[in-house]
C-alpha cells in the first residue's frame, strides 16, 4: 500500500484516540539484507495497547549500526 509522505506529519485523530493505520519503516523476512533494500515504508495497522502500555506518537527516529 502506498504511503502519502506529504501528509505524514498530520494526525487527524484527537489526543487520546488512535488512528486505524500508521506509516512505518518495515523490514520483512523476504527483504532481509542491505538496509537500502530491506527498509521500506508501509502503512500498517496501529496495535492496540494492552494493560500497562502506552502509545507514543513518534514524529522522527533514527537507526544506527549495532556497533555505534
Amino acid at each position: 500500500m502506498a504511503v502519502d509522505l506529504t501528509q505524514i506529519s498530520s494526525v487527524p485523530t484527537a489526543p487520546g484516540e488512535l488512528p486505524d493505520t500508521m506509516a512505518a519503516w518495515v523490514i520483512r523476512q523476504e527483504r532481509e539484507g542491505e538496509p537500502k533494500d530491506a527498509f521500506q515504508i508501509e502503512e500498517i495497522a496501529v496495535p492496540e495497547p494492552e494493560a500497562f502500555e502506552v502509545v507514543v506518537r513518534v514524529m522522527a527516529a533514527g537507526v544506527n549500526f549495532d556497533n555505534v
